[in-house]
């Protein structure tokens, strides 16, 4: 519960400063914030799974980050899990090899990001016909299941890399 009020404070507070072009509204729900600098929410007024917004200090106005609470919540959890991705692409490096590795996954990032982001879209649509939310562990190993036979994922593998959230 302090958390949702520190946010809800954050987001009075960046939202009421002069430069801010976007105000809150009675229908915003701050959900979380980091460092004072920015917070996300969701509308109260768009259903019962509503789309997760993130207004950033420096924005003018908030950018939808997610489809849905849940699609949002699923994400925050499978990303604890997968470390892999982060601890590679953040470690320091001391070699050309490891320079290489940076390279390609800095690279490579925004294509798996944009596919994930389409692959929670379409499970999030399922999840509605079939009204059913489709559980982190089903939905990874579909995930993996559509990535697996991507030739960006066969080369990441055999470089050995690892693929932004696979669990192979």
């Amino acid at each position: 519960m302090r958390d949702l009020l520190n946010s809800q404070q954050v987001a009075i507070s960046l939202t009421n400063d002069p430069d801010c072009k976007w105000s809150l509204s009675d229908v915003v729900l701050p959900i979380s914030s980091r460092i004072g600098g920015e917070f996300y929410f969701v509308m109260t007024d768009t259903g019962d799974d509503p789309p997760v917004y993130h207004f950033l200090e420096s924005a003018v106005y908030p950018t939808r980050i997610n489809i849905s609470f849940t699609s949002y919540i699923r994400e925050r959890m499978l990303s604890l899990i997968d470390l892999g991705f982060r601890q590679q692409a953040t470690r320091k490096l001391t070699s050309s090899r490891e320079k290489e590795v940076v390279s390609i996954i800095n690279e490579q990032y925004p294509i798996f990001e944009q596919m994930r982001k389409d692959f929670t879209e379409r499970i999030y649509t399922e999840d509605i016909v079939k009204r059913h939310i489709t559980g982190p562990t089903e939905f990874q190993t579909r995930w993996v299941d559509e990535i697996r036979w991507l030739a960006v994922t066969h080369e990441l593998t055999k470089q050995q890399i690892h693929v932004p959230w696979n669990w192979n």
